[in-house]
Order: C-alpha cells, then sequence, then structure tokens
C-alpha cells in the first residue's frame, strides 16, 4: 500500500479498493483500532503527502528505507551507502 501511494499515487485499499485518505503504519494494530473506536484521530509521525501516520518514529524510518537505493550485496563495499539516485 505503501508503495502503491507513493510511486503510482494510488490511494485506494489494496484489497477492497476503497479510497484511504490514511494509513496507519505500527506494531499492533489493535491500538489503532481502540483509538479510532474512541473516535479519536490517530497520533504519531505523519506524512501528509502520501496520508501515512506512524505508530513511532522508528516505524517511520523503517518505512523510509523501502525507498532507499542501497545494494543488499553482502560483499559491496557500498552497502551500507544510501544513494540518491539508481543512475
Amino acid at each position: 500500500a505503501v508503495r502503491l501511494r507513493a510511486i503510482v499515487k494510488d490511494f485506494r485499499c489494496p484489497v477492497c479498493k476503497e479510497e484511504l485518505n490514511e494509513i496507519y503504519l505500527g506494531n499492533d494494530p489493535n491500538k489503532a483500532l481502540k483509538e479510532l473506536n474512541k473516535g479519536q484521530p490517530l497520533k504519531g509521525p505523519k506524512e501528509p503527502k502520501l496520508g501515512l501516520v506512524f505508530a513511532s518514529e522508528s516505524v517511520k524510518e523503517d518505512v523510509e528505507r523501502l525507498f532507499d537505493y542501497r545494494c543488499w550485496h553482502q560483499r559491496c563495499l557500498q552497502n551500507k551507502e544510501c544513494f540518491p539516485t539508481i543512475e
């Protein structure tokens, strides 16, 4: 869902195809459901352009790594480096 939002600008659920203004990314889905059932907005760092709400800063960092251009080959001398493009 995250990559669809970022690359294709598709804000629909990948399963039911309903348009979703925000999605919650976290380790405990029950926590998000409890907050929503109480009528409370989801709290945490946000990425407004993509409509993402993160449970914590560490979850946000994990998601941001999905878009890093890194070499994952273990013997690569630059595998710790993040490249700005893949050109």
